[in-house]
């Protein structure tokens, strides 16, 4: 995976988790599907941001779709796949 060189601005309004979910977003951009992020341990160091912020953003990552957490094996890219959804519409015709 290639690596963007992105640093967390400690002096932003923005909150530091969602400064880490955009990087994170775009590295999951950039990976291939299924392919393995960098572990939480690595994102502390390179980060210097707290395990708490870490678990957020990848937390709010999760719930969108984009990162698979596997106990023990570490966090993995996820391209979501857009499926036609069929709806059951009815017309109306107006008098």
């Amino acid at each position: 995976m290639q690596m963007l060189d992105e640093k967390i601005d400690k002096n932003s309004p923005v909150p530091r988790y969602h400064q880490l979910k955009e990087i994170l977003r775009k590295q999951i951009a950039n990976a291939a599907d299924g392919e393995k992020l960098l572990s939480v341990s690595d994102m502390l160091k390179k980060y210097k941001v707290s395990r708490i912020t870490i678990s957020k953003a990848v937390e709010e990552l999760s719930n969108e779709g984009l990162i698979r957490r596997e106990w023990g094996r570490g966090l993995f890219a996820v391209h979501p796949r857009y499926e036609s959804r069929k709806t059951n519409v009815i017309g109306v015709a107006l008098y």
